[in-house]
Parts: structure tokens; C-alpha cells; sequence
């Protein structure tokens, strides 16, 4: 019971309001109940208190990240990030702070780390084509192949690219009703998780 927990990590706090450890799981429990104005508030007191804990320090760039501050996110998850540089999940989420910010450049380049060290997730490639798309290098998103995983969503980005380049697009989006793929489960698995990190 979420409720109860946050309760008892209330009164914990201030029995030992010193303790970076239970500010951190406060603010990590306040998070998960969707209560960024109290999470951040814990998050930052478990930082000052202690600013080696990257743990809070994910979550409350997280937490930035839901509340629409991105240059707040972005500084959380750079600094993070300078601690444990092969994390590629939080990686991914500055480049979600910068590019709501419009950033895509910079945006891009974290995504292109992701895939240089060879262990990418299908979602990186779709990301780094939305990305080549925001910056305006239609050329190469409309080159950029899909992961086999995405042939869909990949398949539409590239025409896209091919549109706004002035190029045809249309024998992409015929190919797509003999295309092999599960536009449902695309949607599901990789459409709904850019939609958080990128913003609508």
C-alpha cells in the first residue's frame, strides 16, 4: 500500500530527518503516486544531504522530466551521467530533456552514443530517425533503416523524411500493407514510450 508507506516514511522523517537514505525512499514513493511537488521536494533534500545518491538523482531528473522542466532534467541526468556514463536508459532521457527543449542536435548525439556502443534497443533507431527529422537532416532520416522490430512506425518516419524532403514517399506508404509487422504492439512498445520522452 503505497499510502500507508509514504505515511511511515513521513514520520520516519522526522524522527531522523538527517537521513538522506529515507528522504530518498520518500521521494521515490511520493514519485510513484504521481506527487511531483512533494517527490522533488524530498529528492533534493536526499541530494544535499548526500549528493553521491544516483539513485535520487535519476529519479528526481525523472520527476523534472514529468513536471515539464527540462533544463532541471537535463542537469540532473548529465550529472548523473558523468558517474555512470553506460547508462543508456538515462541516456535516453536527456536526450528527451533536450529535445523538448530543441535541443535535437545535442539530442541526437546522445542517441547516436547509445548505437555506437552496439548494444541498442529497437526504440533507439526510431529515435534517432524522429531526431534527424526534428533537426532537418531529412535526407538521412529518410536513408535511416529500420530495426526489425519496427518496420511499421519505421517505414512511416522515412516517408515522412522523404515528404518534407520534397522526395516521392508515396511507394512507402503503399509498401506498407504487405509489410510484415504488428502496428498495435509498435504502438504499444515504442510509439507510447517516444510519446513520454519526446512530448507530444
Amino acid at each position: 500500500d503505497r499510502i500507508t508507506t509514504i505515511d511511515v516514511l513521513r514520520k520516519l522523517a522526522e524522527l531522523v530527518p538527517d537521513s538522506p537514505i529515507v528522504h530518498l525512499r520518500l521521494g521515490v514513493s511520493l514519485a510513484r503516486t504521481e506527487n511531483g511537488a512533494d517527490a522533488k521536494v524530498e529528492l533534493e533534500r536526499a541530494l544535499e544531504l548526500d549528493d553521491s545518491l544516483m539513485e535520487a538523482r535519476s529519479f528526481l531528473g525523472m520527476v523534472y522530466l514529468d513536471e515539464d522542466e527540462n533544463e532541471a532534467a537535463a542537469e540532473q541526468f548529465r550529472l548523473y551521467l558523468e558517474q555512470l556514463p553506460d547508462q543508456d536508459g538515462t541516456r535516453e532521457l536527456l536526450a528527451g530533456a533536450l529535445a523538448r527543449m530543441g535541443n535535437y542536435a545535442d539530442a541526437l548525439a546522445q542517441i547516436q552514443q547509445i548505437l555506437d556502443r552496439g548494444e541498442p534497443n529497437p526504440i533507439n533507431h526510431l529515435e534517432r530517425t524522429y531526431l534527424l527529422l526534428r533537426a532537418g537532416r531529412l535526407e538521412e532520416a529518410a536513408e535511416a533503416v529500420p530495426a526489425n522490430e519496427t518496420p511499421l512506425l519505421g517505414t512511416v518516419f522515412r516517408a515522412l523524411a522523404r515528404k518534407a524532403a520534397g522526395q516521392a514517399y508515396e511507394p512507402l506508404i503503399e509498401s506498407l500493407d504487405k509489410a510484415e509487422g504488428d502496428l498495435d504492439a509498435e504502438c504499444s512498445d515504442f510509439l507510447n514510450a517516444m510519446i513520454y520522452l519526446f512530448g507530444n
